[in-house]
C-alpha cells in the first residue's frame, strides 16, 4: 500500500502543497506549514505568560511586606501612645500604691484596655485619652499628665 501524505494547498495560487514545505513550489508564497514556528510563537507566550505571572507575585509579596512595616509602625507607635497615656495615672484599685503601668491587677489591666480602645480608634490626642480615662477612672497623678496633647 502506498504512503499517503497529507496534502494542502497554497492559498495564494492553489498548488498542491506537502504538509512539510514552508513554501509554495510553484509561487513561493510562504505556506501555512510550519516546521516548529508554531511551538516557537507558543514558547514566547508562555514565557510572557510566566514572567507576567512572576512580576504579578513580586508586587503581591513587596505589597505585603510594606503593609506588614506600617502596620508594625502603627503597633509600636500605638504601644507607645498607651503607655505614655497610663504612666499619667496610678492605679485604681484602691489596694495597692503602684502606678497604673507597674500594676497587673484587674482593675489596671480594665483601665489599660479602655486606653488601648482610645488610642488604636486613632481619632483622640493624648490630652483627650487621659480626659477619658480620668473621667472614668479617676487618678490621675497629676494635671502635668494632661501636657503633649
Amino acid at each position: 500500500m502506498a504512503k499517503r501524505t497529507k496534502k494542502n494547498f497554497c492559498s495564494k495560487c492553489g498548488n498542491a502543497i506537502r504538509a512539510r514545505e514552508s513554501f509554495c513550489s510553484n509561487c513561493g508564497n510562504k505556506t501555512s506549514n510550519r516546521r516548529g514556528g508554531a511551538r516557537k510563537t507558543h514558547n514566547w507566550k508562555w514565557i510572557a505568560t510566566t514572567v507576567v505571572a512572576i512580576a504579578a507575585l513580586i508586587s503581591v509579596v513587596v505589597s505585603g511586606i510594606s503593609s506588614n512595616k506600617q502596620k508594625a509602625v502603627n503597633v509600636a507607635h500605638n504601644n507607645s501612645q498607651i503607655q505614655s497615656v497610663v504612666s499619667a495615672f496610678d492605679c485604681s484599685c484602691g489596694q495597692c500604691d503602684k502606678t497604673l503601668a507597674n500594676c497587673d491587677c484587674p482593675t489596671a489591666k480594665d483601665t489599660t484596655e479602655y486606653v488601648a480602645k482610645l488610642v488604636g480608634e486613632e481619632k483622640y490626642s493624648r490630652k483627650e485619652v487621659i480626659s477619658k480615662v480620668n473621667e472614668r477612672y479617676g487618678h490621675l497623678i497629676s494635671a502635668s499628665g494632661m501636657k503633649g496633647g
